[in-house]
């Protein structure tokens, strides 16, 4: 079946989508989103979608279509053709990066073990937006008791793990301990 550049993909689906790549990205989310809830009962082996079932589900969306809805359903057949349909989520997150790219906005979830108070915010926003050469910083949070202390930045497909937890698990690694929970055969 050879290797899978979801970048690529959603680089064709970002162009021919145009000033119309909001409604693009929000059909491949939407699909991803139906064939994860879906599961299996939505593929066939390989990842092949049911012919008929997925044209019937595009007749409403591309009835009044805007341009980049046309664009989204045409990568959404084409996916299906070449049974990659179950890939949807990988290209709609890289169509969603490649987007967020040419308007200057960076995407970063902040994992913390405890909620963020506001002094703390700005600091890392100002200085996720010196990193991203003055871009936009869209902040998303999330509170993990479990990262112990620190923080964990997911900015686009990188991840910087700062936490304390991650710490713990380097030193036990360095001095060849199984951290707490793991068994090493």
């Amino acid at each position: 079946m050879g290797s899978f550049d979801a970048r690529r993909w959603a680089s064709a689906l970002v162009e021919s989508a145009g000033d119309d790549a909001d409604a693009a990205v929000a059909v491949l989310e939407r699909w991803s989103a139906q064939i994860e809830s879906a599961g299996d009962s939505f593929l066939l082996p390989g990842g092949q979608a049911c012919d008929a079932r997925l044209e019937a589900a595009f007749a409403p969306v591309v009835a009044d279509a805007s341009p980049g809805q046309r664009a989204a359903v045409g990568l959404l057949r084409l996916l299906a053709r070449r049974h990659r349909l179950s890939r949807v989520g990988e290209v709609a997150a890289a169509a969603r990066d490649l987007r967020d790219a040419r308007r200057g906005v960076v995407r970063v979830l902040a994992e913390t073990a405890a909620p963020l108070d506001e002094p703390l915010r700005e600091r890392l926003r100002a200085a996720l937006s010196r990193r991203a050469d003055g871009g936009d910083v869209e902040l998303t949070e999330r509170v993990d008791p479990a990262l112990i202390g620190g923080v964990r930045l997911t900015i686009g497909s990188e991840r910087v793990d700062g936490s304390i937890r991650k710490r713990f698990q380097q030193m036990a690694a360095a001095l060849g301990v199984a951290p707490e929970g793991e068994n090493h055969a």
